[in-house]
C-alpha cells in the first residue's frame, strides 16, 4: 500500500472514531485523555507515521502524513498536538540523529504506542532563546554522560517513556555546544515535576522535570557529541512545519462552524451569511486556507522529494500558520456571539488550544526578527527557492524594495542601534513572511480576489511597519506606569489558595 493510500484510509478512521470514541470537551474539562485514545491510535499506526515499517510504523511520506496531521486538528487540536510532539518531537530526533541501537530499541515501542515520546529544551531562563539553556551534559569515561539542570513545559512530559533532553556541553567549567540524548524517564536522576496547568491543550499534559547527575550512555546521544544544534534545530523545523499543517485543519474547521451558522442565523437584516461583514471576515479565513495549503505543499513536496528546502520556510510556517489559526479562532468566538463564549461549544476550546501556537516553538515575534535577520545576512538559498514559486520573480524584487525601505529608516532619539536593529528586523521578516503568501497566490490558477487581496495585504503591512520603525509607537513606561498605578492601585493578592502539601506525619521516613 502506497503511503497516500495508507493515509487515506486513516482519515475515515479518524472522522469515524471522533463521532463514536471521543468527547473532546469531556477530556479537556478533566485535563485528560481517555486512556482508550491512546491505546487505539497506536493500533491504528499514529504514533509512527514516518517510522519504517521494519521498525514498527507507517512510513509516510511528510505530504501523506501531513495530511493525517491536519485531518486530526480539524477533529481536536489537543489531539493533534499529543500526536505531533510524539511524533516529531519525541521520535524525530531518534529516527534521524539517533545511533543505530536506539532506533531498534525505542523506536518499535514508540512507533506501536507502547511506549510515548516528547522533547525537553525549555527552561525558565531560555525560553524563545534556547541557546541560551543552563542543563549541562558533561562527559564521562567510557562515552558516558552525565545530565544536570531543570526543564519546563515538557509536553507528554509525566506520560512519556522516552524523553529528548538537550543540554549544553560542559568540560572542566568550559561551556559549549548544545547536544541532544534520548533519556528514558525512568533512569535514576529523573525528578517529574508537578504538571503545570496550561490555559488550552489541557487533555494532555505539560510538566518541569529535574535531571539530577543522570547517567546517559552513549548510544543514547543524538547526533554530533561536539554540540552544534543542529539536531535541536531541525526538530524545531519539522515541528514549525507540523503546526502550520495542524493549522490548516484547525482553521478549515472554524471555518465549517461559521458557514453552519452563518446559513442558520436571522438576524434583523435577514440571513447572517448574505451580510457583507460576516461574508468579509469567512473570506479572510478561506483565503488563509488557501495560503496555508500552497505553502504545506510546497514544503512536503521538498522534503518528499530529498530537495533542500531553506531553514526560512520553516520560519514563514511558523509565523503564518498560528497567526492565520489565531484569526480563525478569534473571529469564530466572535461571529457566534454569547454561543461563542459557551463551553458547551467547540469555539472556547479552539480558541484557548490555538492560543498556544503562537508561542509554541518560538513566539511570532522572536520567528519574524529571525527571519527578517535571515533575510539581510541570507546567502541566496532562500531568494532562490522563492524565485521558483509561481510569483517569485514578480514578489522577491517587491519583498526587497521594502525591507530597504525598512532598513534606511534613521534611528529613533533614545533607541540604542541593537534596539533599532531589532525593530527592523522584526519588520522585515514580517514582510518576508507576507510576501511568501503573495508569491504563493501569484499564478493563473489564484482567482483574482485572492491575489488581489495578498498584494492588498503586503502593502498594508509595510506602510505600518515603517510607521513602526520610525519610533513613533515607544513609550515611557516609568510614566506609563506609575499613572496605571495612581489610576488602579497596585494590588497583590496574598490569600492562601488550597492547601495541596502533603501532611509531613502521614509521609514516608524514619519515625
Amino acid at each position: 500500500m502506497t503511503p497516500g493510500a495508507k493515509a487515506a484510509e486513516l482519515i475515515p478512521f479518524l472522522r469515524d472514531y471522533a463521532s463514536t470514541r471521543l468527547n473532546s470537551r469531556l477530556a479537556d474539562a478533566r485535563r485528560c485523555l481517555p486512556p482508550q485514545v491512546v491505546l487505539d491510535f497506536g493500533r491504528r499506526g499514529l504514533f509512527g507515521l514516518r517510522v519504517p515499517r521494519d521498525l514498527g510504523g507507517l512510513e509516510l511520506g511528510w505530504r501523506a502524513g501531513g495530511s493525517v496531521v491536519e485531518q486530526l486538528a480539524a477533529i481536536d487540536l489537543t489531539l493533534a498536538m499529543m500526536v505531533g510532539i510524539h511524533n516529531e518531537l519525541g521520535i524525530g530526533p531518534i529516527l534521524r540523529w539517533g545511533t543505530a541501537q536506539a532506533k531498534a530499541d525505542l523506536l518499535p515501542p514508540l512507533a506501536t504506542g507502547r511506549m510515548l515520546g516528547g522533547l525537553a529544551i525549555t527552561e525558565d531562563g531560555a525560553g524563545s532563546n534556547p541557546h541560551a539553556i543552563s542543563s549541562t551534559a558533561l562527559p564521562l569515561p567510557g562515552g558516558a554522560w552525565r545530565i544536570r539542570g531543570e526543564k519546563i513545559l515538557v509536553g507528554n512530559g509525566s506520560w512519556a517513556s522516552v524523553i529528548n533532553v538537550f543540554a549544553r556541553r560542559d568540560d572542566e567549567g568550559s561551556r559549549k555546544g548544545i547536544i541532544g540524548f534520548a533519556v528514558m524517564t525512568d533512569s535514576a536522576g529523573v525528578r517529574m515535576g508537578p504538571e503545570m496547568m496550561t490555559l488550552g491543550m489541557r487533555a494532555i499534559v505539560q510538566n518541569r522535570i529535574r535531571f539530577e547527575d543522570v547517567r546517559i550512555e552513549a548510544p543514547r546521544l543524538l547526533g554530533s557529541p561536539d554540540g552544534n544544534f543542529e539536531v535541536a534545530e531541525h526538530t524545531f523545523q519539522m515541528a514549525r512545519l507540523g503546526l502550520a499543517i495542524a493549522a490548516t485543519g484547525a482553521i478549515k474547521r472554524c471555518a465549517q462552524l461559521l458557514v453552519r451558522y452563518g446559513s442558520r442565523r436571522k438576524i434583523w437584516t435577514g440571513p447572517l451569511g448574505k451580510s457583507t461583514v460576516f461574508c468579509g471576515a469567512l473570506r479572510a479565513i478561506l483565503d488563509s486556507v488557501e495560503i496555508l495549503t500552497r505553502l504545506c505543499s510546497v514544503v512536503t513536496e521538498a522534503l518528499d522529494q530529498e530537495r533542500p528546502v531553506p531553514a526560512e520556510m520553516f520560519f514563514v510556517c511558523k509565523i503564518l500558520g498560528p497567526e492565520y489559526l489565531w484569526f480563525a479562532a478569534d473571529n469564530l468566538v466572535q461571529w457566534l456571539g454569547g454561543r461563542g463564549y459557551l463551553e458547551s461549544n467547540e469555539a472556547p476550546q479552539i480558541l484557548r488550544d490555538a492560543r498556544l501556537f503562537r508561542i509554541f516553538e518560538g513566539p511570532t515575534e522572536t520567528m519574524k526578527v529571525q527571519l527578517g535577520s535571515m533575510w539581510q545576512s541570507g546567502t541566496g538559498e532562500f531568494r532562490k527557492f522563492l524565485l521558483a514559486l509561481p510569483g517569485g520573480e514578480e514578489v522577491v524584487p517587491r519583498i526587497q524594495e521594502a525591507c530597504d525601505e525598512i532598513w534606511a529608516t534613521p534611528s529613533p532619539p533614545g533607541l540604542s542601534l541593537g534596539q533599532h536593529a531589532f525593530s527592523r528586523r522584526h519588520a522585515i521578516g514580517a514582510l518576508v513572511a507576507e510576501g511568501v503568501a503573495w508569491a504563493l497566490l501569484a499564478d493563473p490558477a489564484s482567482p483574482s480576489g485572492l491575489l488581489a487581496r495578498a498584494q492588498r495585504n503586503f502593502q498594508e503591512l509595510r506602510r505600518a511597519e515603517v510607521y513602526r520603525t520610525s519610533g513613533a509607537a515607544l513609550l515611557d513606561l516609568d510614566a506609563a506606569g506609575q499613572k496605571l498605578a495612581s489610576e488602579i492601585g497596585d494590588v497583590v493578592q496574598t490569600l492562601p489558595g488550597e492547601d495541596w502539601v502533603y501532611n509531613d506525619l502521614l509521609a514516608p521516613g524514619s519515625q
